[in-house]
């Protein structure tokens, strides 16, 4: 017996964990077309066309290690697909299982895809509350075989490599579902093993000789001795029914060799079991199962399973000698304990038939699709199950129903691209059609990539050359508007507008659209040569560097007109203007005793005895302090800064403080720790953010020491008042984020 079989899977969890894992069932259904029978796996059924089909009581099972459950799910369904409803779980048999006892019920919702035969179910709050469980049920995704009635499903979120399945059917079929996987799946506990020939043989001849010895006496008129005096005569011994043949070992090693024919770079003595049963599952299907064994795997008898697992067990070595070590690993779904046993497999198997007969009803379906709206997310629906059930079947089998889907989804968008395009390239007309055409391969983009790559290039020459034919009429009639511009500023200002519009109206790279530049840049030396002193007094008047920014942007708007002669000019005086209004800003920052104290390397040089702080040098030690204590802050001018919390720099957001007004309301006084204890009022404005103003605590009349420092007046008690201030309005922001968030240690304001 192999041991790598519970590599990967834990079996010594606590009773909680496991169940978290064990009760998250997958219940996954599909649209249905026609009322569904009740009638077990060899029914047929036509899919319903009412959603509202879906409704009612299912019954089923699901295997979680180490438990087989029941589940009842009762569903109500609205008329768009809306799902709402409940699930019941319960051990399915009588166990001596930990986790026997554990069972409850909580509430789903969910959306269903009459087309796809596709359906997910969101958990929600628990009705009865298994005291086991940890957390919440998963989603849950899954189908539905139209054909059978049987819905087959997966969680969602559960370990990919030991998927937890379920499934159900309406009603008593469901009923008779989970009697079929506890027969299957669940020992009877008076079986007893068969004898082997050589047992019988010995029990044959040992009934023999009691016989013969029995007859000896009776002829010598001896009675029987003892208890054989009391018994009746013994009748012959009957024969031991006929053994169970199996498949030879040559039919069992061609039945296990399709998984090295489906994955042949898997290494089976360094896989774990899990990985190994992702593909061995597909040996238990009936296709691959009944042809080897004369029976599908959930109507084997207990004895049938005994015999294979001791003949696999016998002939282990034997196996690996002929390099087909990976039937040693096949002995698990024969026994009845343990991962992989007979429990978990039968789920497998019954399973698999659903998710068989959905993939077939789909393939026939995506046959039939004509390109409507609606077909596109029918197949999205399908596509899903890519990644969930059919991923779990043979790797060929997902292959094949990938292929489809992508030839489906090409077969559709190529027709229904060229429609679009063909509806749009004659009906485009005007700059709203070419704003149409130019925005077309965007708006299609989720059909564009099912299509391939020439049939996509010869759709966007066509769209394109539509756009560049509307384009070429609609720019000729804008090129006649360039002479009637007038003269001097005037026509700089409506060749800056007219340049403007045509670059949000046209693309780039339509044919005429350099040209036409061109023409436009043409008469633009003579426009800003005739508008050169007005342009330069616009430039002369600006005080600040961000209007002198704006200003000069608006002055010369086209592209080349920094490179006339009045642009140089222009552009010189923008300079000249710039570092006027970089000086003065400076100066503003500023009192006049702290430049007059200000050496060339731009610190100022305190003397011993430092006369009071006159009301300006108040303000910009309130300033500058913010500014200090604000990650990312900065005075902007004498009476503005921008600041910000230590929990909203996080998230890039800060806030202008402008002072508005400012005063002293009593004389400065001389403190004992060095500077001046000042006591002002201030009224401030906050732009951008309300939040922060309401964080800042500079409301009222406020007494702080200020003291002169080598870059000008600052308070350090209100710095420290500031810090204070931030910690405790934004501690049970850091405790929500676990510390998650954390200051800057460099920093020594933020600490």
């Amino acid at each position: 017996m192999t041991t790598n079989c519970c590599t990967g899977r834990a079996r010594a969890w606590s009773s909680a964990l496991l169940f978290s894992t064990a009760v998250t069932l997958c219940v996954a259904i599909g649209a249905a077309a026609e009322e569904l029978p009740s009638g077990g796996p060899t029914g047929t059924a036509a899919a319903p066309t009412d959603v509202s089909q879906i409704s009612g009581t299912w019954n089923g099972v699901s295997f979680a290690y180490p438990e087989l459950f029941a589940i009842t799910l009762e569903l109500q369904t609205d008329a768009k697909g809306g799902l709402t409803g409940q699930i019941e779980y319960s051990p399915a048999h009588t166990s001596r299982q930990l986790f026997s006892n554990s069972k409850g019920s909580y509430k789903v919702t969910g959306k269903y895809d009459a087309a796809s035969r596709t359906f997910s179910l969101k958990p929600g709050a628990w009705v009865v509350r298994d005291t086991s469980a940890v957390g919440n049920p998963r989603a849950k995704i899954g189908v539905l075989d139209a054909r059978t009635g049987e819905l087959a499903g997966l969680d969602v979120n559960n370990n990919p490599l030991v998927p937890v399945m379920t499934v159900l059917a309406r009603d008593d079929a469901g009923s008779n579902l989970i009697k079929r996987a506890v027969k299957s799946g669940v020992a009877n506990s008076k079986f007893r093993p068969p004898l082997s020939p050589e047992q019988q043989a010995a029990r044959k001849a040992q009934q023999a000789r009691a016989a013969k010895i029995a007859e000896q006496r009776a002829a010598r008129g001896q009675p029987k001795s003892g208890a054989a005096a009391n018994e009746p005569a013994e009748t012959a011994p009957a024969d031991e029914p006929t053994p169970y043949q199996p498949p030879t070992l040559d039919q069992i090693a061609a039945w296990a060799s399709r998984i090295k024919q489906e994955k042949p770079d898997l290494d089976v003595g360094g896989s774990s079991g899990e990985q190994v049963y992702l593909l061995a599952r597909n040996l238990f299907a009936d296709d691959s199962f009944k042809p080897i064994f004369g029976t599908t795997y959930d109507q084997m008898t207990e004895t049938q399973r005994y015999v294979m697992m001791m003949l696999l067990h016998k002939n282990g070595n034997e196996f690996r000698s002929n390099g087909n070590g990976v039937v040693t690993l096949l002995d698990r779904p024969f026994m009845y304990i343990g991962n992989y046993c007979a429990a978990e497999m039968t789920v497998e198997v019954l399973w698999q038939r659903p998710v068989r007969g959905w993939v077939e009803d789909m393939e026939s379906s995506l046959g039939a699709m004509t390109g409507n709206a609606s077909d596109f997310d029918h197949i999205a629906a399908m596509d899903s199950q890519l990644k969930t059930s059919v991923a779990l079947l043979w790797p060929s089998e997902s292959a094949k129903f990938t292929k489809l889907i992508a030839g489906t989804r090409t077969r559709l968008a190529v027709p229904a691209l060229e429609d679009s395009a063909d509806k749009l390239i004659a009906s485009a007309s005007g700059l709203d059609g070419v704003h149409a055409l130019s925005g077309w391969m965007k708006q299609e983009k989720d059909l564009l990539q099912y299509v391939p790559a020439d049939e996509k290039n010869s759709l966007e020459k066509r769209i394109e050359a539509r756009r560049d034919q509307l384009v070429d009429g609609l720019i000729a009639q804008d090129v006649l508007a360039i002479p009637n511009f007038g003269h001097g500023l005037a026509a700089v200002l409506a060749g800056n507008d007219w340049y403007r519009q045509f670059r949000r109206n046209y693309p780039s790279n339509a044919p005429r659209f350099a040209q036409a530049i061109k023409t436009l840049q043409a008469r633009r030396p003579a426009d800003l040569a005739a508008a050169a002193v007005e342009l330069r007094g616009k430039i002369n008047k600006q005080q600040t560097l961000e209007d002198l920014e704006t200003t000069l942007a608006a002055c010369l708007g086209v592209p080349g007109d920094q490179s006339t002669p009045t642009g140089v000019q222009l552009m010189a005086a923008e300079q000249k203007q710039r570092d006027k209004a970089e000086h003065d800003l400076v100066v503003s920052l500023y009192s006049a005793r702290e430049r007059a104290l200000m050496n060339p390397q731009g610190i100022i040089v305190a003397p011993k005895n430092v006369d009071p702080p006159s009301v300006e040098e108040v303000r910009l030690a309130v300033l500058r302090t913010l500014a200090m204590v604000s990650p990312n802050g900065k005075v902007l001018g004498p009476d503005s800064v921008r600041y910000t919390t230590t929990t909203a720099a996080l998230f890039g957001v800060y806030a202008v403080v402008h002072v508005t007004k400012f005063e002293l309301t009593a004389a400065p006084t001389p403190d004992p720790a060095g500077g001046y204890d000042v006591t002002y009022r201030g009224e401030m404005k906050m732009s951008n953010v309300q939040t922060i103003a309401a964080l800042m605590d500079q409301s009222g009349e406020k007494t702080v020491r200020v003291q002169l420092g080598p870059h000008g007046w600052y308070s350090p008690s209100l710095a420290g008042e500031e810090i204070d201030y931030d910690i405790k309005n934004q501690k049970d922001f850091m405790h929500a984020v676990d510390r998650g968030l954390r200051r800057d240690p460099d920093d020594p304001f933020d600490r």
